[in-house]
């Protein structure tokens, strides 16, 4: 006989837990309580060849499924006609998809309503956002004089321009750079630019420096590496698209949360970095040490024990200066710093 499997049913008030599949163990059963109703469950096991945990399982699952009355004192359990336990099946079946087809057409109507205040949420979450993509220098340039003229307070500003090689693709770079620094003073913004150490060391980028400083910009130098970025205000931020290639076009954020976020890594860094009359007469040892451990051949691991700093702070700084000597390996960096008279005067 093919089994018949019936979900989760309530009967009489009783919850009651997934009703079993009747297979050929539990009809054989249900058929033997009918057929020897006055057997107790020790003959009953005995007959069928079943232990008595194994007729007991057989029971109870019977019972669950309405099949069979429990045993009672004095009594066996006994089996329900099958006409009568499967109406009343039945009738919770149906009482049960009639309270679930409820439920759904409940759950379908209140869904454009629902759909409606998600799509309100998310209509309000895009007013604040706004990113723009600017392509090319010209664009950029525009975008950068048009926010300048908003700019209220302060412009934090932060240069990698990798050794000048912004300027290269622009020579028009610092007359540009200049009329916007120049708009700011006029309207008394305060003006900051953080720098890369590998950049402040670049003839064109400290020539920069020293000129705008005399403008009244302020300038701090890191040694951490930082991206090229401009923060006006709170309100609004300029990044590049591609940090290899600062000359493809920036992105103008103007979501606030963006930019405050944004701000407060700036201001970390700044706070951590050291202003440039201090960062100008700094002690050069270190420096003058490994352009010479460097020329001597030197690999990184004895350089980096005997100037007492990590692996990865000797790989930077060795990759910093092969980037301001123009070297294309770290032999070369030392012969040029030779020839530059580093090796005494740094």
């Amino acid at each position: 006989m093919q089994a018949l499997s019936i979900r989760f049913v309530e009967v009489f008030g009783e919850p009651m837990a997934e009703l079993p599949v009747l297979d050929d163990l539990l009809l054989t059963v249900y058929r033997a309580r009918l057929r020897f109703p006055d057997l107790d469950d020790a003959a009953l096991a005995e007959r069928l060849a079943l232990s008595p945990a194994a007729l007991a399982r057989a029971d109870l699952a019977l019972t669950v499924a309405q099949l069979l009355l429990p045993a009672t004192e004095g009594s066996a359990a006994r089996a329900i006609r099958p006409d009568v336990a499967i109406v009343r099946l039945i009738a919770v079946e149906e009482s049960q998809r009639a309270q679930s087809s409820a439920r759904i057409s409940q759950l379908r109507d209140s869904l454009p309503a629902m759909m409606t205040a998600f799509q309100a949420g998310v209509d309000r979450s895009a007013e604040h956002i706004e990113i723009e993509i600017v392509e090319g220098l010209p664009k950029v340039y525009e975008r950068l004089t048009e926010v300048a003229a908003t700019c209220r307070s302060t412009w934090r500003s932060s240069q990698n321009l990798r050794g000048g090689e912004l300027v290269k693709r622009d020579p028009t770079f610092h007359e540009k750079d200049i009329a916007i620094q120049r708009s700011l003073t006029a309207a008394g913004v305060r003006r900051r630019c953080l720098v890369p150490a590998s950049e402040a060391r670049h003839p064109y980028i400290f020539d920069t420096m020293l000129s705008y400083a005399a403008g009244g910009e302020e300038h701090r130098v890191t040694e951490d590496p930082v991206p090229h970025m401009v923060l006006s205000d709170e309100t609004v931020a300029l990044i590049p698209i591609d940090v290899d290639q600062t000359a493809r076009g920036a992105l103008v954020i103007r979501t606030s949360s963006v930019v405050r976020c944004l701000v407060e890594l700036y201001e970390r860094a700044w706070q951590a970095a050291s202003p440039l009359d201090a960062w100008l007469h700094r002690p050069r040892d270190r420096r003058s040490q490994l352009l010479h451990l460097l020329s001597r051949g030197a690999k990184d691991e004895a350089m980096a024990r005997a100037l007492g700093v990590g692996l990865r702070t000797v790989r930077r700084e060795i990759s910093d200066l092969m980037n301001e000597l123009g070297a294309e390996s770290r032999f070369q960096a030392g012969v040029l710093a030779a020839e530059r008279g580093w090796l005494t005067s740094v």
